[in-house]
């Protein structure tokens, strides 16, 4: 648990609210990190009453996980690494479609580095790299049990596992998310 500075207060945040566009004021607990200057800011929905109007089931589902607003036109360059009849019909149509499965579900995977995607594929050949657009995110860390749909409707355009042993993924759900193709 943080200790905070300055009794009940914290620093007053600028948050852009997902589901409706509009910025929210929220004030964030700040405590120190052992001993010296160290700060570490926490946000966490269920310590600001301003975002449990945002839906009861985001912030039961919550637990690990934590909101990243990020622009809808927020674009990455990820890696994806598939075998070479895939990949070839890929490179030619520029159109990924999403998988049946997987830790986020059935989406399109990616990974932030051509390592980690070599580590991460279930089909080996060819390494390709794509611009993303991620939008706004979802970070969780380790299996996420909600489907895309309920993503969406949530105001998220993709997730960011964490805590995985080959380094954060990437998953977006729409093909149109995923553009500019190329083999490395």
């Amino acid at each position: 648990m943080f200790g905070y500075i300055g009794g009940s207060g914290g620093i007053p945040v600028l948050v852009e609210d997902p589901w409706n566009d509009v910025p929210l004021v929220l004030e964030v607990p700040v405590g120190v990190i052992g001993p010296g200057l160290a700060l570490h800011a926490a946000l966490h929905p269920a310590l600001h009453p301003a975002l449990h109007p945002l839906g009861a089931s985001l912030g039961s589902a919550l637990g690990p996980e934590r909101i990243v607003s990020v622009g809808r036109d927020r674009t990455l360059e990820l890696y994806h690494e598939t075998d070479s009849q895939a990949a070839e019909r890929i490179l030619r149509s520029q159109q990924m479609l999403r998988g049946e499965s997987g830790m986020a579900g059935g989406g399109i995977y990616f990974a932030e580095s051509p390592s980690e995607a070599r580590q991460k594929a279930h089909r080996h050949g060819v390494m390709l790299k794509a611009d993303v657009r991620v939008g706004r995110s979802k970070e969780v860390h380790g299996t996420i049990s909600t489907c895309c749909s309920r993503l969406q409707d949530e105001g998220y355009d993709s997730v960011k596992i964490l805590g995985c042993r080959t380094g954060p993924e990437h998953v977006v759900y729409n093909c149109g998310q995923v553009s500019n193709i190329r083999q490395l």
